[in-house]
């Protein structure tokens, strides 16, 4: 009988953070906000998850220690750097504390395609999320420095590396028509007797003002429907996280573990 609790804990965990994960990324990828409705619900079955999980455990009281410590910093501690420095919402630390409570502990490797791990799952987790999202970028950047040259030759030195990673210029007419609506201008002028002044910045919102500022600009001439704003769709890390789980789900931590191998070998 207490087989089956842990089993029917770890089924009741995977299937509403696979359900979870979907409705947030869909909702992400689309508005880049999500339901809190749906955010805190997770959230709250999570808490209820972990002390289920821990209460019906085998593993001794430091290993569990060890585990919930790791998954805590490696979920909600990255995700809390992240929202400090802009390049994620509240939300996504709310998700990412959620999974660091859901799977803190290597019983959850059970139901994995290997069916045995040693690194927290959630860890995981974050490390197939955050390779993924390395990719895309590095992806995104060789496809702009081919495509816009001249347009990231104009960026200065001290963001030449990080825009393109994360951004890609469109003319200004587009932006206006509300072809990219839920992105993010990397990029806003400055009006001053010698012209106009373009500034950048790395963190950054949807603001209407800065709209107008364009519309304003346009109608003095100082700048043309033609000309080039830097946006980003910002980071859906929701969607990340959702390929991350399921890459744990089917290699678990032996990928991880195969490369850490190949390091350490060559020390």
């Amino acid at each position: 009988m207490h087989v089956q609790i842990d089993e029917l804990v770890e089924i009741v965990k995977i299937v509403s953070t696979l359900i979870t994960l979907v409705v947030l990324s869909i909702q992400d990828w689309r508005t880049r906000e999500l339901d809190g409705r749906i955010v805190y619900s997770y959230l709250m079955l999570s808490i209820l998850m972990f002390f289920t999980s821990t209460m019906i455990s085998h593993l001794p009281l430091e290993t569990l220690l060890f585990y919930t410590f790791f998954s805590v910093v490696t979920t909600s501690g990255l995700f809390i750097l992240l929202y400090i420095t802009g390049l994620a919402g509240d939300g996504d630390v709310y998700v990412a504390t959620s999974l660091g409570l859901m799977f803190p502990y290597i019983t959850s490797y059970k139901f994995t395609l290997q069916r045995i791990g040693l690194l927290p799952p959630c860890m995981v987790v974050v490390f197939y999320a955050s390779a993924f999202a390395l990719v895309l970028m590095i992806a995104n950047s060789t496809w702009v420095l081919i495509r816009y040259r001249d347009a990231v030759s104009r960026i200065p030195l001290k963001y030449k590396f990080i825009i393109p990673l994360i951004g890609r210029p469109v003319r200004i007419r587009e932006y206006l028509r509300g072809k990219y609506k839920y992105y993010y201008p990397l990029q806003f002028f400055e009006v001053r007797n010698e012209g106009v002044l373009v500034h950048f910045k790395l963190f950054t919102s949807i603001n209407s003002e800065e709209v107008s500022s364009l519309h304003n600009l346009i109608n003095k001439g100082l700048l043309s429907m033609d000309d080039y704003i830097w946006i980003t769709p910002g980071l859906p890390f929701i969607l990340y996280l959702l390929i991350g789980f399921i890459l744990m789900l089917v290699f678990a931590d032996k990928p991880i573990l195969f490369i850490i191998s190949k390091i350490i070998s060559l020390k």
